[in-house]
């Protein structure tokens, strides 16, 4: 007689603390918001807001990725030494205080390449030790907390694009 074989149902791929890992997530939307609501509409917005010239856009766009390279490269450093919750709350203050000074000085001459700079920077360093937050967070479901972290972040970038492009189509009028 043969024996018939049973499998295992699947696991719910709604397991865990499904209102704390939205919440979680909705934190990298809102990133990804701030930073990309900007981000895309940046040379348009140099041009609308200060009459930069295309090389002032280039190197203000460079100023940008220099920070963002770098806030990406020094970040996992410091998470291992500062601890992921303690880099990430710190970046998301320090993503305010930059960002108001940003929008304080966006027309301030060459102040603006260094808020840019400090932007990319802290802005970068913080993304990625929140993902280490979260892995710390949700080590259960670790894959799906990943996965709905990207999905958010891309919600956030389309959300900023959108809300970017609305706010620098009013500065062009």
């Amino acid at each position: 007689m043969d024996q018939v074989k049973t499998r295992s149902l699947p696991q719910s791929p709604l397991q865990g603390n499904v209102p704390a890992m939205l919440g979680s997530v909705c934190v990298t939307a809102l990133w990804a918001i701030a930073m990309y609501a900007l981000y895309v509409y940046l040379g348009a917005a140099l041009y609308y807001a200060n009459r930069f010239t295309a090389s002032d856009i280039a190197l203000a766009i460079a100023f940008y990725g220099i920070g963002a390279v770098m806030g990406s490269l020094l970040s996992g450093q410091l998470t291992d030494k500062l601890g992921a919750r303690s880099l990430s709350n710190t970046a998301l203050l320090g993503l305010t205080i930059i960002l108001i000074g940003l929008g304080s000085f966006f027309s301030a001459g060459g102040w603006v390449y260094i808020f840019l700079f400090l932007w990319a920077l802290v802005g970068y360093a913080g993304f990625t030790s929140y993902q280490a937050r979260l892995a710390e967070a949700f080590p259960k479901t670790r894959g799906m907390i990943m996965a709905w972290n990207n999905t958010a972040l891309y919600i956030g970038i389309t959300a900023g694009s959108i809300i970017g492009g609305y706010r620098t189509t009013r500065l062009a009028i």
